[in-house]
């Protein structure tokens, strides 16, 4: 027997029923749902609001651990351009290790509807800092990446 799906007037999952009937009220759709939690809306399964915001949460836990790291670095490397004496390299890193600081305060990630929405948006950032902080000290951008590191 053919298992159907159904949703409810609100577009959430109920269930495949096959050989059963489904609850009054009950819309059949042409498939079940990735997540039970998805919403069927617009005729295709979109993830429920909960499920957007873990995902956007999923985002931000990697990017804070990764701007942990690349902050330790650059502050280091900061540190060893002033001892140097190239005290605008120094000041270079400073100014991109504070700029990574807030990005998931920014009005553009905020407003991201989904995870990759918000992992371009910081990855744009990521870019911009990159970018400034090449122009600004060649040297400290040269030592950034001499570390292994790389923006993504």
């Amino acid at each position: 027997m053919e298992t159907k799906y159904f949703v409810d007037i609100s577009g959430n999952y109920i269930g495949g029923y096959s050989g059963a009937e489904p609850p009054v009220g009950a819309i059949e759709v042409p498939t079940a749902p990735d997540r039970a939690s998805d919403i069927w809306v617009g005729g295709v399964w979109t993830p429920s609001p909960a499920q957007l915001l873990a995902d956007k949460a999923a985002v931000l836990k990697t990017f804070v651990s990764l701007r942990v790291t690349i902050v330790s670095v650059l502050a280091a490397i900061a540190g060893r351009m002033q001892r140097a004496g190239d005290m605008t390299s120094a000041l270079a890193c400073d100014v991109a290790s504070t700029s990574f600081i807030g990005i998931e305060n920014t009005p553009a990630f905020i407003a991201a509807p989904d995870a990759p929405t918000a992992q371009a948006v910081i990855l744009i950032a990521y870019q911009t800092i990159a970018a400034t902080l090449n122009a600004s000290s060649p040297t400290a951008a040269a030592e950034f990446v001499a570390m292994g590191l790389t923006y993504p």
